[in-house]
């Protein structure tokens, strides 16, 4: 009977044994998964700052072809000026002939005077 106790005491003792090496190996299966969580979010966090770049090249882009309408535009702005100050000398050349054609007509109406002159005093 004492052997008999002792057999049912050391099978108890087997299958607690039994139950903890199924704990332990749960245990570590779970340190395994805790492992990959933590791996998991070490990769998260990388997708999450990508994806705040991604955003910042996309505004930088925007921006990029706005400076490259704003270069246009300048370039269209100086030309513009280019064709005012032409348009100012034009302008200027304008005048300057309509005084030219002013003095010529004196010019003729002086040479019909001199000529009428130069008619009477002959006569």
């Amino acid at each position: 009977i004492k052997y008999y106790i002792l057999f049912i005491v050391l099978i108890k003792y087997y299958i607690l044994f039994i139950v903890l090496i199924k704990y332990y190996i749960l245990f570590i299966v779970l340190i395994k998964y805790y492992i990959l969580f933590i791996v998991l979010i070490k990769y998260y966090i990388l997708f999450i700052v990508l994806i705040k770049y991604y955003i910042l090249f996309i505004v930088l882009i925007k921006y990029y072809i706005l400076f490259i309408v704003l270069i246009k535009y300048y370039i269209l702005f100086i030309v513009l000026i280019k064709y005012y100050i032409l348009f100012i000398v034009l302008i200027k050349y304008y005048i300057l002939f309509i005084v030219l054609i002013k003095y010529y007509i004196l010019f003729i109406v002086l040479i019909k005077y001199y000529i009428h002159y130069i008619v009477l005093i002959k006569y």
